[in-house]
């Protein structure tokens, strides 16, 4: 059963990437998106622990897990990595971003559940990251896309990549530690996340108006607010040291396969070399898991 709810989220997080990138399309304002898509996810959320009261007895460890998530998925994502993201290296931007389960893993096995990881596990996450590390880096721009890799790219990729890395952790420690809390865990980071990104709307009042952004940030928030519950019910089931490295690479080696099965989008010697390489690794997870 915790294996179908992860082949679940590893379908969701597929549609993320197409979401995602419809979302910001035309030069999209990425503050708008992500405060449209917290706030979608805070309220599903609340939704939730209506149905359940999880809110009742959750601990202080939880509303705090919370709050830093609030400044990891607002701060560092949306306003850091989106940002790079426009301005830089679409490649590097990602890896960098997605390397940062790295951080969640290794707390995972090292610190909340020491010796569950076996050889496998190592091996498996050894091969995601180079996969990713492939992926990211052997992937040239796009024909005719000029990118700046300036100062200002640098320091939002790097702040974006320590923020994910806290992500990773926060992650890690809720799903294993607070998972009968899930929902009040998204009510309060989510929530807290939409208030950081409100002054940037009341700063321009127009943003309200976006309407596509808008939408995009609704449909990413209900399909995030999908996965949040289920992946942190498989982190204690499964463990960080697997749901990471699957829901995270799987995903992005699936939308590859399937554009150039569907759109006839051609793929680098190291696209496919990376999409191997990854089915392998991940192989290695689920036989170490």
């Amino acid at each position: 059963m915790d294996w179908l709810l992860l082949v679940l989220i590893v379908l969701i997080a597929t549609a993320i990437w197409p979401l995602g990138r419809w979302a910001m399309r035309d030069t999209g304002d990425p503050e708008v998106v992500g405060f449209w898509a917290s706030l979608t996810i805070a309220l599903l959320c609340a939704t939730g622990t209506v149905a359940t009261g999880d809110w009742r007895g959750a601990p202080a460890g939880v509303w705090l897990a919370a709050a830093a998530m609030s400044v990891a998925y607002a701060i560092g994502f949306w306003i850091c990595i989106m940002r790079a993201l426009q301005i830089g290296p679409a490649g590097p931007t990602a890896t960098i971003n997605n390397m940062a389960m790295v951080a969640g893993v290794l707390y995972g096995v090292l610190i909340l559940t020491p010796g569950r990881a076996t050889a496998w596990t190592w091996a498996g996450l050894a091969g995601v990251g180079t996969a990713l590390l492939t992926l990211g880096f052997g992937t040239p721009a796009a024909d005719g896309v000029s990118r700046r890799t300036g100062t200002r790219w640098v320091q939002l990729v790097a702040a974006g990549g320590a923020f994910s890395c806290l992500s990773f952790v926060i992650q890690a420690h809720v799903g294993t530690l607070y998972p009968a809390h899930k929902y009040v865990f998204g009510v309060v980071g989510f929530g807290l996340s939409a208030l950081l990104l409100l002054p940037a709307m009341l700063r321009r009042p127009e943003r309200f108006r976006f309407r596509h952004e808008r939408l995009g940030g609704i449909v990413l928030g209900a399909v995030n607010a999908a996965t949040l519950p289920l992946t942190l019910l498989t982190i204690r089931q499964l463990g960080a040291e697997v749901v990471f490295p699957v829901t995270v690479a799987t995903p992005i080696l699936l939308v590859l396969v399937i554009g150039r099965v569907f759109y006839q989008e051609h793929l680098s010697t190291a696209a496919w070399t990376a999409c191997i390489l990854g089915a392998l690794a991940v192989a290695a997870l689920a036989y170490g898991g």
